[in-house]
C-alpha cells in the first residue's frame, strides 16, 4: 500500500462484490487549487454522477462544505463494476481527508464499505456475509461499515460500526474514544439441524434408504430412476435431513454466497431444486454482471434435479466439469471470477416419457423406440460421474402399513452420517466423494481381497476408469459407516450393487469421455 507522497493527496480502500468473495478497490483523492470542482474518474460516467450527488448532499446534510478547490477522485479496481453504491463511503471518506478534516495517515491503511443516504446516513450493502469472507483474506489496519454488518462479524475483525457519516469522522479525527455504538440486536446466524419429518414419511424402500444413507455420509452425488409414484422426489428432499450440519467454513461459504445474489439465508444446508425450463445462466451462472446460479447457490448443499431427462441434453452436458472441478468458471470480456460449486447432485427421473417402465403391474405406453430415445438423453459420461445409482419401485402395501417410520431409527441413521463425516474430514480433511484416484491410497486399507474383487467387476461390468473410483469412493464410505478403517469384500459388492443398469438402459452405443 502506498504512502501518502503529496499535501492533500490521500489513499484508502474500498470493497466490490464480486464472485463469492469480492475485490478491494482503490480510492485515491487529491485537491488542489483551481476553480471549485467535484470530478469522479475511474468508473462509467452515469454512476459517476449518481455517485457524486449522493456524496455531496451527504456531505451537506452532514455539515461539511467543499472548500473552493478542484477535487479529483480516482477509482480503481481490479474486477468488474457490479454494485458501485458500495464506494460511497471510501469516497467521501477520502474526500473528507484531502480537505483535512481526517489525517490521512488514519485512512491510508483502512477500508471504509457502506452506502450513503443523501442525509450522511451509513446503510448497509446487499453482500454483507461477503464482506466478512473478503475481511478474512484482505488485512486492514482499519475497518469502518454500518452498524449492523459490523455487530455481526465483530469478533471476526478490527474496526467500527457507525450509523452517521459525521460519527466516523469524529472517531477518525480522535474527537470520539472508546468503542464505537453499535446496534442492539444481532440475529443468530448458526446452521440449525431439519426435524426428519420428510424421512419419517418414507415407508419402505429399503434399498433406496440405504442409498440416502450412504450418498448423506459421503456426499456422493445419487441417481434415482423408476416410475411414476416411487417416491424419487420424496426421497431427494429427505436426504437433506441426513446431512451432517456444516463446518464453521461450510457454513460461512453458504452464507457469503447468498448474501452475494441477496438471498435469503438457509437454516442448513442449502437445498435448490431448479425446474428443467431453467436457463444455462440460471442454472450455472454468467450474464452482464457474472451473478452465481443454482449450481453455486446449492453449494455446500444439495442440486435436485427432478424430471433429469426432461432437462435438455446440452445442459446436462454442462455439469460435467463442476460435478468433477466443484467449482465454475464466469467470464466476460475481460472480467473473470472462479466460483465455488461444490453441491452434492441428487437426480430423479422416469425410465420412459410415460413413466411406467419399471412399474410392477402397469405396462409402459411409449415404444422401444421412444424409450430408448429418451434413456439417451443421460450421456454414459455424466452418469460415471454419479457415484450412486438406485432404481425405486412403487410400495404400496408399506405405505398403507406405514413400515419403518420410527423416530428412533431415523436418529439412529443420522447419528451414523455425523460419525462417518467426521472420520472422513479428520482422515482427509474432505467427504470421500471429493476423493479422486488417492481414495486407492494405502491408508484406506485395500488388502489383495478387495483389490482382486474390483478387478474382476472392473472387467466383467467393462467400467471406466471413472466409474471404477466411484464404486471405490461408495466402498469406503460403506465401511466409514460402520466405523472401520478396513475396507472388506461385502462393502465392494454393496457399492457395486448401486451401480447396476435400470430397466431398459442400454449404453452401448454411447460415447463414454
Amino acid at each position: 500500500m502506498s504512502q501518502t507522497n503529496a499535501k492533500n493527496y490521500v489513499q484508502t480502500f474500498g470493497f466490490q462484490p464480486f464472485g463469492l468473495y469480492g475485490s478491494r478497490v482503490e480510492i485515491e483523492c487529491q485537491a488542489i487549487l483551481a476553480l471549485p470542482q467535484l470530478t469522479i474518474i475511474g468508473i462509467p460516467t452515469n454512476h459517476a454522477i449518481a455517485m457524486r450527488e449522493r456524496i455531496l448532499n451527504a456531505l451537506s446534510a452532514s455539515g461539511f462544505a467543499l472548500p473552493d478547490k478542484k477535487i479529483t477522485v480516482s477509482i480503481r479496481f481490479e474486477a468488474q463494476l457490479v454494485e458501485p453504491e458500495c464506494l460511497d463511503l471510501p469516497v467521501a471518506v477520502a474526500i473528507l481527508a484531502s480537505m483535512g478534516k481526517i489525517l490521512a495517515k488514519r485512512i491510508e491503511l483502512g477500508c471504509f464499505i457502506g452506502v450513503l443516504g443523501l442525509n450522511g446516513a451509513i446503510h448497509s450493502i446487499q453482500s454483507q456475509q461477503a464482506v466478512a469472507a473478503f475481511l478474512r483474506i484482505e488485512k486492514f489496519d482499519f475497518v469502518a461499515m454500518s452498524p449492523e454488518i459490523y455487530f455481526r462479524w465483530k469478533k471476526n475483525m478490527d474496526g467500527g460500526g457507525f450509523s452517521k457519516l459525521p460519527q466516523l469522522v469524529s472517531y477518525l479525527s480522535g474527537e470520539e474514544c472508546g468503542e464505537p455504538p453499535l446496534m442492539p440486536s444481532l440475529r443468530n446466524f448458526q446452521p440449525t439441524q431439519p426435524e426428519g419429518v420428510k424421512f419419517l414419511a418414507l415407508h419402505g424402500q429399503e434399498t433406496a434408504k440405504r442409498a440416502a444413507t450412504i450418498a448423506a455420509a459421503g456426499a456422493h452425488h445419487l441417481l434415482m430412476a423408476g416410475p411414476r409414484g416411487a417416491g424419487k422426489t420424496s426421497f431427494a428432499e429427505a436426504i437433506q435431513e441426513l446431512l451432517p450440519l456444516p463446518t464453521d467454513q461450510e457454513w460461512e461459504q453458504i452464507l457469503a454466497i447468498h448474501s452475494v445474489v441477496g438471498a435469503k439465508s438457509p437454516n442448513s444446508r442449502p437445498f435448490r431444486s431448479p425446474h428443467f425450463t431453467v436457463t444455462q445462466m440460471a442454472l450455472l451462472g454468467g450474464g452482464v454482471q457474472l451473478s452465481l446460479g443454482e449450481c453455486s447457490l446449492a453449494h455446500q448443499g444439495i442440486l435436485f434435479l427432478d424430471e433429469l431427462l426432461e432437462f435438455p441434453k446440452a445442459l446436462l452436458e454442462q455439469l460435467r466439469l463442476p460435478l468433477e472441478s466443484r467449482d465454475i468458471v464466469l467470464a466476460r470480456g475481460t472480467a473473470k471470477a472462479i466460483v465455488p460449486a461444490g453441491f452434492q447432485l441428487i437426480a430423479a427421473t422416469n425410465l420412459s416419457p410415460c413413466g411406467l417402465l419399471g412399474h410392477p403391474k402397469l405396462q409402459p405406453k411409449s415404444s422401444h423406440g421412444e424409450i430408448q430415445r429418451y434413456q439417451k438423453r443421460l450421456s454414459q459420461a455424466l452418469r460415471d460421474r454419479i457415484d450412486l445409482q438406485v432404481e425405486l419401485i412403487p410400495e404400496i402395501k408399506a405405505i398403507l402399513n406405514k413400515a419403518d417410520s420410527s423416530p428412533q431409527k431415523f436418529c439412529e441413521i443420522r447419528k451414523k452420517v455425523e460419525l462417518a463425516r467426521k472420520a472422513m474430514l479428520s482422515r482427509q480433511g474432505k467427504p470421500n466423494a471429493w476423493l479422486g484416484e488417492n481414495v486407492f491410497n494405502h491408508t484406506f486399507d485395500w488388502n489383495s481381497g478387495t483389490r482382486k474383487l474390483l478387478n474382476r467387476l472392473v472387467d466383467s461390468r467393462t467400467l471406466s476408469a471413472r466409474a471404477t473410483i466411484g464404486l471405490a469412493r461408495v466402498a469406503r464410505t460403506i465401511a466409514d459407516l460402520e466405523q472401520r478403517t478396513k475396507i472388506l469384500e461385502q462393502d465392494i459388492l454393496e457399492a457395486s450393487f448401486f451401480r447396476q443398469d435400470f430397466v431398459g438402459m442400454d449404453m452401448k452405443d454411447q460415447s463414454e469421455n
